[in-house]
C-alpha cells in the first residue's frame, strides 16, 4: 500500500508544473490565438450549457466538413490511385484528412506539446485547459503509467509501462503493486518465475547429438573438447535428462 503523502507530493508537483507552463506569456499568447480559432470564450467555458452547445456546433462542423470536402474531393484521390500516383494520393489523403475539424484540433494541441517540450500524455490535459482555463480541471497525469492492450487477433494482454521525462524511482515503486497486478492477468503468468538456466547450451548440444544417434560415451567426448571440461557418461544422461524436462518432452 502507497503511503497517501506520496500521492499527495505528486499531486503538487503536477499542479506546479501546469502552473509555470500556463504562466508562460508564449503559452497564454497560443491558447488565446487557438480559442479564437475554435470559438471558444477568451476565458474558457464556465458552465455546462455553453459547453454542450460548443460541442454540438463542433461536431455539426464535422459532419459538413465530410460531407461538403471529403465527399467533393474524394474523386481527386481515386484519380491519382488510376494514374498509379499513390504517393500523391496518399499525401491528398492525409491533408484533407488533418483538416477535418476533429482531426485539426488535435493537431493544433499536439503542436503546443511540442513547441513547449510537453509530455505527449499531456494532450488531454491541454485541451482542458483551452476549454475551461483551470489548471484544477486538467486531470493531469504524472508518475507511471500502466498501458494494457489487447492483441485483436488473439485477445491476449499486452502490457507496458509509460513514463516521463521527470519519473522518479518514487513514482516507481509507488505504481510498483499495480504493475504486479497486471502481470498476474497476463496468460503467460505462472507461479514459477522464470530463471535463466545454466549451461543450457550444452545440455542442449548433448540431446541433440544424442537425437541424432551419437552414444553417450561420443557425446562426453565431444562435449569435453568443445566446453574443455571433463565430462563423463553420466553426465550427458543428467544433461538429456534436464533438458528433456525444461522443453517438455516425455
Amino acid at each position: 500500500m502507497v503511503d497517501d503523502t506520496y500521492f499527495k507530493k505528486l499531486s503538487a508537483r503536477l499542479l506546479q508544473k501546469a502552473d509555470l507552463l500556463t504562466s508562460k506569456p508564449d503559452f497564454q499568447k497560443d491558447i488565446s490565438l487557438l480559442r479564437t480559432e475554435w470559438h471558444i470564450p477568451s476565458n474558457g467555458f464556465k458552465d455546462q450549457e455553453s459547453t454542450e452547445k460548443w460541442h454540438k456546433d463542433f461536431y455539426a462542423s464535422e459532419n459538413e466538413y465530410f460531407k461538403n470536402v471529403w465527399g467533393k474531393r474524394r474523386h481527386e484521390i481515386v484519380k491519382l490511385n488510376k494514374t498509379g500516383q499513390f504517393r500523391e494520393a496518399r499525401e491528398l489523403t492525409k491533408q484533407i484528412n488533418d483538416a477535418m475539424p476533429i482531426n485539426a484540433l488535435r493537431i493544433a494541441t499536439k503542436n503546443l506539446l511540442v513547441k513547449y517540450k510537453i509530455p505527449l500524455n499531456w494532450e488531454n490535459s491541454i485541451r482542458r485547459y483551452l476549454f475551461f482555463n483551470d489548471i484544477s480541471k486538467m486531470n493531469l497525469p504524472g508518475g507511471i503509467w500502466i498501458n494494457v492492450k489487447t492483441d485483436e487477433d488473439t485477445e491476449l494482454r499486452k502490457l507496458s509501462i509509460e513514463i516521463q521525462d521527470d519519473t522518479t524511482l518514487e513514482d516507481v515503486k509507488a505504481a510498483w503493486p499495480d504493475v504486479k497486478f497486471h502481470q498476474s492477468q497476463l496468460h503467460s503468468h505462472t507461479k514459477d518465475k522464470f530463471q535463466p538456466i545454466k549451461k543450457l547450451q550444452r545440455d542442449k548440444k548433448a540431446f541433440e547429438l544424442h537425437t541424432s544417434g551419437k552414444s553417450y560415451k561420443e557425446i562426453a567426448d565431444i562435449l569435453s573438447d568443445t566446453y574443455d571440461e571433463p565430462y563423463s557418461y553420466s553426465d550427458v544422461g543428467s544433461f538429456i535428462k534436464r533438458y528433456k524436462e525444461k522443453v517438455g518432452i516425455n
